[in-house]
């Protein structure tokens, strides 16, 4: 085992700790298969600007699987992640959710093929990988309003995320933002959006991550209506005119 892994264990294993939450052997072995394929494969693919284990086991996995998140999706069957990027929160959470089912969405071709050959080598039964954009299978009736949970990390504001995830949401179902220690500002600048899109008030969870100085926070909205037909609106506008 290499430095690299030697790291990323230790830390993954101290994070969940300091998260008081016990994780099998076999699940610390798939999430470390993974952070290999993701290390090795940045080598030649633009995956992340992360590159030592211990930085990615905090970074990436203990941020991916902080106790809300967790405790949000354990209640779910149906879960997509918009904008998986190389995979993050969607692999880990499918890892540790083996019994919920997990649709990872992003534009990139190349992370898509990243992310279906990480599913495969992680024998991952629960995961879909799809290649496309939320404005269009946010409009595709295969997928609108069939998931329990919709989530998306590090991706755009609130206003925007929630015009990308609410379609995807059952009535009932929660969009759950990975977000910084400080959302106030776009958690004000989301109440049209929230109107809109026929989703309910915001709720803030406050977390930090072991090793990790900085504060981080995850926000919630239960949807509480229908999103009308029009959202998401087509491929660019939510980003150049925010609700």
């Amino acid at each position: 085992m290499n430095s690299q892994s030697t790291e990323f264990i230790d830390t993954l294993i101290k994070g969940f700790e300091y998260y008081k939450y016990s994780i099998p052997q076999n699940k610390i072995d798939k999430l470390t298969l993974f952070n290999n394929l993701v290390m090795a494969t940045n080598e030649h693919t633009n995956l992340t600007s992360i590159e030592d284990g211990a930085s990615s086991a905090k970074r990436h996995f203990l941020d991916s699987l902080n106790p809300e998140a967790l405790q949000i999706i354990k209640s779910a069957n149906n879960v997509i992640d918009v904008g998986s990027g190389a995979g993050f929160p969607g692999i880990p959470l499918a890892v540790m959710h083996d019994e919920v089912r997990f649709t990872l969405l992003d534009t990139r071709k190349k992370r898509c093929e990243f992310m279906q050959e990480a599913v495969k080598q992680l024998n991952l039964k629960n995961v879909t990988v799809l290649w496309g954009r939320a404005e269009d299978y946010g409009k595709d009736t295969s997928y609108r309003e069939k998931y329990d949970i919709a989530c998306a990390r590090a991706l755009a504001t609130v206003p925007v995320l929630l015009e990308y995830l609410s379609p995807f949401l059952s009535v009932g179902g929660a969009a759950m933002l990975y977000k910084g220690s400080s959302p106030e500002e776009e958690i004000s600048s989301a109440k049209n959006a929230l109107s809109a899109l026929g989703m309910g008030e915001i709720n803030t969870f406050l977390y930090s991550v072991y090793g990790d100085t900085s504060e981080y926070s995850m926000l919630c909205s239960v949807k509480i209506n229908t999103t009308p037909d029009k959202y998401p609106r087509k491929a660019g506008i939510a980003l150049k005119r925010p609700l």
